[in-house]
This record gives C-alpha cells, sequence and structure tokens, in this order.
C-alpha cells in the first residue's frame, strides 16, 4: 500500500487494500494502515477459510464495526469489490 503524503492539504479519501491468506498478522498490518493516514482498509482475503480467520481477528481487536475497515473475499464477491472500488 502507498503512504499519504502528508502536505496538510484536503485531499480524498485515502484506502489501503491488504490481501490476506490468514497466515500473516492482518492486525499488524490492518493498525500499520490506520496508523499511516489512510481513511480506510479493505482486507480481501483469498478464500472463505482465510475470511474466517480475518474477522476473527479483527474483531478481537476492535477493528470490525468501526466504519474504517471492511472484509470480503477475492472469490466469489469479485464483483463486489469491483464495486466497493468504483465507489471510492
Amino acid at each position: 500500500a502507498t503512504r499519504p503524503a502528508g502536505n496538510g492539504m484536503s485531499a480524498p479519501e485515502t484506502v489501503a487494500i491488504e490481501i490476506e491468506t490468514g497466515k500473516s498478522d492482518v492486525v499488524r498490518n490492518v493498525q500499520q494502515d490506520l496508523a499511516s493516514g489512510f481513511g480506510r482498509v479493505l482486507v480481501v482475503a483469498t478464500d472463505d477459510e482465510a475470511l474466517k480467520t480475518v474477522e476473527r481477528a479483527l474483531a478481537r481487536e476492535g477493528l470490525m464495526g468501526t466504519g474504517k475497515v471492511e472484509v470480503t473475499t477475492a472469490g466469489d464477491d469479485g464483483p463486489l469489490l469491483c464495486k466497493y472500488l468504483a465507489n471510492l
């Protein structure tokens, strides 16, 4: 993910996209994105098992339901991902 510019100017909302297999530290990755100044983080799980793992980890840390983090899967939700990105 690219870090947003820190020039103090008003800019469109920034969105980080994390591709997650369920094997990395998704909580740390999302927290780093938010700390870097991204307004929202879209986490795309590679499959249903990864989705469950990611959702559990983020929920444990209170990152779900904040309006700043959204989770989807790459498989069946490919059209949803495209729709989400089109509405940024």
